[in-house]
């Protein structure tokens, strides 16, 4: 991983550790954690779109961190099937909410641009149901009884059944769509031009892959 991505990381990584770290100090409900969890990773994306000496490729991988971190700050440490079906339908609730703002105002077609296209479907699903509206202080609870009551984030118990990250292909035979293929934290996934097979491939590499259309960060 390059020294531009790896400062960055480490900057939004601190901007997303500090703020519920004073909140664990204040002794408050875990709902105020996790409103301040949401703060941190909309502004750690933020942080990293105005970053000019990142590829696109780099912020994917940034912005990914970005949520990943502050749901490990929320959820706590993973260690066993239960713990991890948690923390993933925890991180995709996340991402749900740092993606409202750009749905508000973006094109159905911008909104899914590099996201995770059943990611984005679910999210869109609750977006359009009244839980949405919802605000009081177990809205986290909420709106993941929603989400199980409209089976969304089925993904994620695949994903905590296999407890591990398989190689790409692997976890297609599990049941794993392309777009929420899992890689390894130094690897980014990209899409094979030519038969749409996903891949993870290294930072360093992704740029030169895109340039020369064999991968692309879209399916």
């Amino acid at each position: 991983m390059n020294n531009k991505i790896l400062f960055t990381i480490i900057f939004v990584t601190t901007l997303i550790l500090f703020i519920p770290s004073q909140i664990d100090a204040q002794n408050v409900p875990s709902q105020k954690k996790y409103e301040s969890v949401i703060i941190a990773v909309n502004n750690c994306k933020q942080i990293v779109d105005s970053n000019p000496d990142l590829t696109e490729a780099e912020k994917v991988v940034a912005k990914r961190k970005c949520a990943s971190d502050g749901t490990k700050e929320f959820v706590g440490e993973v260690n066993s099937k239960n713990t991890r079906l948690q923390e993933l339908k925890t991180k995709n609730m996340i991402q749900c909410e740092t993606w409202y703002s750009q749905y508000k105002i973006a094109t159905l077609e911008n909104f899914k641009v590099l996201k995770p296209v059943q990611l984005a479907n679910d999210c869109m699903e609750l977006y359009n149901d009244p839980i949405w509206a919802y605000a009081d202080n177990d809205r986290l609870e909420k709106l993941l009884e929603r989400a199980d009551d409209l089976k969304l984030f089925q993904i994620a118990q695949i994903k905590a059944n296999i407890f591990s990250i398989l190689p790409p292909a692997k976890q297609v035979e599990k049941g794993i769509i392309p777009s929420h293929v899992d890689c390894k934290s130094d690897m980014i996934l990209i899409y094979k031009i030519l038969t749409k097979e996903p891949a993870c491939v290294s930072l360093k590499s992704v740029d030169k892959i895109i340039q020369r259309n064999w991968g692309s960060l879209q399916r």
